[in-house]
């Protein structure tokens, strides 16, 4: 340490070199600590309701709403393509009235299905889940289609000039018509077999068991005006 001057005014100045020691209390000021590029670091800020970390509230909350959500549109969607196919089915059949009536649950369905997915268009679980109720839809329209077994069914036959087909088949009360027909080899016999869907199971299994090597081609008429089977369905 040297002094400076004389008097009152002098004073003691810091060796060179020197700095000035701190008071009590008092430490150096802090340097700030700066990222090595030059920018500091951004903290992350979790945003309400985004928070992917384990355990977060917010979404963990949503994950039952979730799934309830996707499985409900699964549905409705199952609901909806089973309506529609079966619509189609029984109006291709001629039953107007029934077919009228299925379209107004249909429509109510699809419009609920389709606002749970437009809601979240960015969302590609919710548009997958809607495409796989669809497909779901169209096997159970057709299985329910079937067990039901509207309508008529018609089955051409055709087996050796002779055979005692036609007698053995009106016992079981099918509808028989016979006409006579030539072959490229021998002569035949057609028969137009009428039947009610639900038992063309049943004629089916028949003819194979009286004719085995008979020819069975299975129609669908759309309607049936007059004759023995139409007397039998009030026609």
């Amino acid at each position: 340490m040297r002094r400076v001057g004389g008097g009152a005014g002098a004073g003691i100045l810091p060796p060179p070199g020197g700095s000035r020691r701190p008071g009590p209390g008092r430490g150096p000021a802090p340097r700030a600590v700066r990222h090595p590029q030059g920018r500091e670091p951004r903290r992350h800020r979790p945003r309400p309701g985004r928070d992917r970390r384990p355990g977060a509230g917010p979404r963990a909350g949503l994950t039952a709403a979730v799934w309830t959500t996707l499985l409900v549109i699964f549905g409705a969607q199952v609901v909806y393509v089973s309506l529609n196919t079966l619509r189609w089915m029984i109006l291709m059949r001629g039953f107007r009235q029934a077919a009228a009536g299925l379209s107004v649950f249909e429509i109510i369905v699809w419009v609920y299905a389709l606002g749970l997915v437009v809601q979240n268009l960015d969302d590609p679980v919710k548009i997958l889940v809607y495409a796989l109720g669809y497909a779901a839809g169209s096997l159970t329209g057709s299985w329910i289609e079937g067990r039901l077994a509207l309508g008529m069914a018609t089955v051409q036959v055709i087996t050796h000039r002779g055979s005692d087909l036609a007698a053995r088949l009106r016992e079981y009360s099918f509808g028989v018509t016979t006409w006579d027909a030539r072959g490229r080899d021998a002569e035949r016999t057609v028969m137009l077999v009428m039947a009610r869907r639900r038992r063309l199971r049943e004629l089916i299994r028949l003819i194979d068991e009286l004719e085995p090597e008979a020819v069975v081609l299975d129609l669908e008429p759309r309607s049936i005006r007059r004759g023995f089977m139409a007397r039998r369905l009030g026609g």
